[in-house]
Order: C-alpha cells, then structure tokens, then sequence
C-alpha cells in the first residue's frame, strides 16, 4: 500500500492551486517528519500567503500544527469541525441511554 501526502494552497475563495505530492510509504509518519516536509511547502510558497492550517485533529497532526506555528507565529490552526463532530457522534453512540433512544426512534421523511 503506498501512502501520499497531497497538499492543497487555496490561491482564492474560488479556487485550490495543486502544490505537490510526496510518497511517503516507506517514512515514519511522526509529527517532526511532517512538520520539516510540509516546512518546504510553506517557505516556497511563503508565510505571508498562508493564513492558517487546516487537518484533522488526531494528537500528531495537533504537534505537527504546533511545531509549525513555533516555526512561523504568524500560522493559525484550524481543526476541520467535521472531524470533531464524527468523533462527538461516535462518543454518543457508546451510551447507554443514546442506543436505547437511538433503537425506539422513528424515522421521518419529509416531502
């Protein structure tokens, strides 16, 4: 199985510019590898046209946005809300008093 890293720099509010990829199957994926490659992306394309860093909120990539915020102060990170809702449902899902909820609830449709 190979892994790649693909990166995205929205260039606008409309459009996302393709910045690279690196193939990263054979690398241990700790938040110090990623911070120095994503370190190359970030001087190529410069500080001062990245606004913040978006990912997801798993503890190494959390470091990773750290470690680059004390590389660059001016970043700002932003975990994708998305993820934190998936992990709030799953959490809800294991208690007790949600799956008998969950088990005696109808399903709505709506036209």
């Amino acid at each position: 199985m190979t892994s790649i890293v693909e990166h995205n720099a929205c260039s606008s509010p409309s459009d996302d510019v393709f910045i690279g990829s690196i193939d990263i199957t054979r690398e241990w994926k700790d938040a110090h590898y990623i911070c120095n490659m994503l370190v190359g992306y970030i001087e190529t394309i410069g500080v001062d046209n990245i606004a913040q860093i978006c990912t997801n909120n798993v503890s190494n990539m959390r470091s990773v946005a750290d470690l680059l915020i004390f590389h660059f102060p001016s970043l700002y990170f932003q975990g994708y809300v998305f993820h934190c809702v998936i992990l709030l449902l799953e959490n809800w899902g294991i208690t007790t008093w949600v799956k008998q909820f969950v088990k005696k609830a109808k399903i709505v449709f709506f036209i």
